[in-house]
């Protein structure tokens, strides 16, 4: 009896690349633990009061009752949801704000102290000149429509 199917180097790679992608596929169809939608538990306890309601008239058969309490719930998690939206964005605003003033009143501070100084001036107006003498006019270019 002869074994055809042996490991050859073609057949090798097919293993090990399905070895590879076994755990890839396991590790993609395991659930992440869900977040809450809402990060107060005052609120997630009020959606849920909605959610239960609406299961236990699905048990009575009263279907209608149940469709009720779940609009109430898409219209409390939708205001609740749009509430901690905007408090995160002025949140967000205010530290950008504050962040940013105190970038700027550090630049300041160095741009005082540093201008200020004679070494910084000198070193400024040296750059300046260098810059300038690289530079063609613009009559060596021919850019002037005088």
């Amino acid at each position: 009896m002869q074994f055809l199917n042996t490991l050859r180097p073609r057949n090798f790679r097919v293993w090990v690349f399905l070895l590879l992608l076994v755990p890839v596929l396991v590790c993609s169809q395991t659930p992440e633990p869900s977040s809450p939608v809402l990060s107060d538990p005052q609120d997630q306890a009020e959606l849920d009061a909605y959610r239960q309601k609406a299961e236990s008239y699905v048990l009575k058969n009263l279907n209608r009752f149940g469709l009720d309490q779940l609009q109430y719930y898409d219209r409390t998690l939708d205001t609740l949801f749009e509430r901690e939206k905007r408090d995160t964005l002025y949140k967000m605003e205010l530290n950008f704000q504050k962040e940013s003033a105190e970038r700027k009143n550090i630049l300041a501070a160095e741009k005082n102290t540093s201008l200020n100084s004679p070494k910084a001036s000198k070193f400024l107006l040296t750059v300046i000149m260098v810059f300038c003498a690289k530079q063609p006019s613009p009559f060596q270019r021919g850019l002037c429509w005088c």
